[in-house]
């Protein structure tokens, strides 16, 4: 991270706000144009497939989609359409491109890292990135492959227990996962798990899945790319006196306070939407909801969110009073309710990209044998439609 930060301001009525870090002889804006445009029509993908919640970080994503070119050359054809490589090209053309496509990408997502972490301040944004390997399937790998992990910044290690890798993961992170299944490693973290909820006892979990097929899948590392953000939100934007409950289910109430005004149910799109101002003016979290199942374009969407977005000063010595519980009246001239499912978005409004995005069912996700899609299935599965 760099010892200063510059922050750039987007130019007048225009949303090509990447060019800022580039060389326009060798880096050109298209290119981390392009990788905003696809982690959004991934997003879109699982948005309309997806009936569990989940959530995607833009600049994990797009290290993970970088990484997979680089030593997945074979599997990533698709990809490589979509940065206008030419299949019969020579070996010193792919090359090249590959060159240019790769120092792009990094150069923009080095200088981006630094400034959403200093936005995101007084909380923050953390990413952490492991190949871990089974020890008994240990494997040596290409010089290129060793290459590529040093310049996406991913840790190689030989896997060392469930607890090993919360323990990582903590302190990457810097937050508190012990008791969370985050990557369930080979199944052995829910196994751990359960050892802890029965103290101590060994318990073995069901699995659909046969000794032969858990056998197998230790001979393939697991690629974790795993993020985590903390933004802080001012006291005034939520009302912080009092809980709300309708129908059975508790509900936070989001204030309106006379130095800010946020839009509610913005333009002239098929669905609605809130803008909540952060700590940071630099950060907004976009609400999306009573959609179908797709939302629109994403040069769309930045054009609406930047159009909408506010930028009026906060009283920041206000401070969140006590909680007390009342009935919520939806039918209030002034309330305005936010149904399941909906979209949640962290998004960078001087560069106009989401830094995160996600989506909320109230569902909870399938456990033991219940199949559930994993992130690698959704990945590998998009990138053949490509």
């Amino acid at each position: 991270m760099p010892d200063t930060i510059e922050f750039i301001e987007p130019k007048e009525h225009s949303l090509d706000v990447y060019n800022d870090y580039e060389n326009p002889h060798t880096t050109p804006a298209e290119t981390v144009n392009k990788w905003m445009t696809l982690s959004y029509r991934l997003f879109g993908t699982m948005l309309e497939n997806s009936e569990y919640s989940f959530f995607l970080s833009t600049p994990q994503l797009i290290s993970q989609l970088s990484f997979l070119m680089t030593v997945c050359q074979e599997k990533t054809t698709g990809l490589r359409r979509e940065f206008g490589w030419i299949p019969n090209s020579s070996i010193l053309a792919h090359q090249i491109q590959h060159k240019n496509l790769l120092e792009n990408t990094i150069n923009f997502m080095k200088r981006w890292r630094g400034e959403m972490q200093a936005a995101s301040l007084p909380g923050k944004i953390r990413s952490a990135r492991r190949a871990l390997c089974y020890p008994t399937n240990a494997v040596l790998f290409h010089l290129s492959t060793l290459q590529a992990l040093k310049t996406h910044h991913i840790e190689m290690k030989i896997f060392e227990g469930a607890k090993e890798n919360r323990a990582w993961l903590s302190k990457q992170l810097e937050g508190r996962f012990e008791k969370s299944v985050v990557i369930n490693a080979w199944d052995e973290e829910e196994w751990d798990l359960l050892d802890i909820d029965h103290k101590g006892k060994k318990t073995t979990p069901k699995s659909a899945k046969g000794d032969e097929e858990r056998e197998a899948e230790k001979k393939s590392p697991i690629l974790m790319w795993v993020g985590y953000a903390n933004v802080a939100i001012l006291p005034e934007i939520f009302d912080a006196q009092w809980m709300y409950f309708y129908s059975g289910r508790d509900y936070l109430r989001v204030t309106t306070p006379q130095t800010h005004k946020f839009p509610v149910k913005m333009g002239q799109m098929s669905w609605h939407s809130v803008l909540l101002p952060t700590a940071n003016s630099r950060l907004l979290i976009v609400f999306i909801y009573n959609f179908s199942r797709s939302l629109c374009s994403f040069e769309d969407l930045r054009t609406h969110i930047r159009i909408h977005q506010e930028a009026a000063p906060f009283n920041e010595d206000t401070a969140p009073g006590h909680s007390f519980r009342t009935q919520l009246d939806p039918k209030s001239a002034d309330t305005e309710m936010i149904p399941f499912p909906f979209c949640v978005m962290l998004w960078d409004s001087e560069r106009h990209i989401p830094v995160y995005m996600g989506k909320i069912t109230g569902k909870a996700a399938p456990r033991g044998n219940q199949h559930r899609k994993s992130w690698n299935e959704w990945l590998f599965g998009w990138m053949k439609s490509l």
